[in-house]
């Protein structure tokens, strides 16, 4: 009788010892299980807000609303706290810098007043006959656009912008959201309008260019009155003005 409640007593025991068990497992594994759901739920937000940084970018690195104080306001606004959504936070707001100095450099350099200026009387008046200052300006504009040009068509290349997240992280995942909030940020229609205007500016300072280098070699057919030039000779007068007129079309 003493024997059999021994073997009861030990199985009792190795019972509630199986049952400890079980629980402390099941309590850790609940405990794994709420700490990766609320990392995913993190994740997930933390990401969101990614998503939504990277529409207002576009919104606000517009050519039409370009916004001067967006760099400062992103940068005072940290978002993330995981280690790896915060490596995509920061390769993000490197290519939004980039990307907002190059639609910067954009609009002042399409904006520049001295390319206007420069088939005025004034202009003929102050440097002409020669046109040393107009012809040098026009070199280095020409060669400003053709960067511009290279900076636009890397910063929206795929192969150019991905250093940015890959040089931070080789996380697969990450990479695939990073080219995603990059293709948010991008405005196409801004891009295909930049490179119009770059090639359209280059064809008015190559039209510039040849009109100045006309008027040095027939610099006794005219001269400035009244802030006006005025022509001595019919057919150069006539040639100028066919020249003017690829501009102004």
């Amino acid at each position: 009788m003493k024997r059999k409640l021994r073997r009861i007593k030990r199985k009792l025991k190795r019972s509630n010892l199986l049952l400890k068990i079980i629980t402390i497992i099941i309590v850790v594994l609940i405990v794994i299980f709420y700490i990766l759901g609320e990392t995913i739920i993190k994740d997930n937000n933390d990401y969101k807000k990614l998503t939504n940084e990277s529409i207002e970018a576009n919104k606000n690195l517009s050519i039409d609303t370009y916004n001067n104080n967006y760099l400062k306001e992103i940068e005072s606004n940290k978002i993330c706290n995981s280690k790896e959504l915060s490596l995509l936070e920061e390769g993000l707001e490197n290519y939004i810098k980039d990307y907002s100095n190059i639609i910067d450099k954009s609009i002042k350099t399409i904006k520049d007043e001295k390319i206007t200026n420069l088939l005025t009387a004034q202009n003929y008046s102050q440097d002409g006959p020669a046109f040393t200052n107009s012809i040098n300006f026009i070199n280095t504009k020409n060669q400003e656009l053709d960067n511009l040009n290279t900076e636009l068509n890397n910063i929206t290349n795929k192969i150019y912008y991905t250093k940015y997240i890959k040089e931070r992280t080789k996380n697969k995942k990450t990479i695939e959201r990073y080219k995603l909030l990059v293709k948010n940020i991008i405005n196409n229609k801004d891009i295909e309008l930049i490179n119009k205007d770059i090639t359209e500016l280059k064809d008015i300072l190559k039209t510039s260019n040849d009109i100045f280098i006309y008027l040095s070699r027939n610099n006794t057919a005219w001269y400035v009155e009244s802030n006006e030039i005025v022509f001595t000779n019919q057919e150069v007068k006539t040639e100028y003005e066919k020249a003017i007129n690829k501009i102004k079309r």
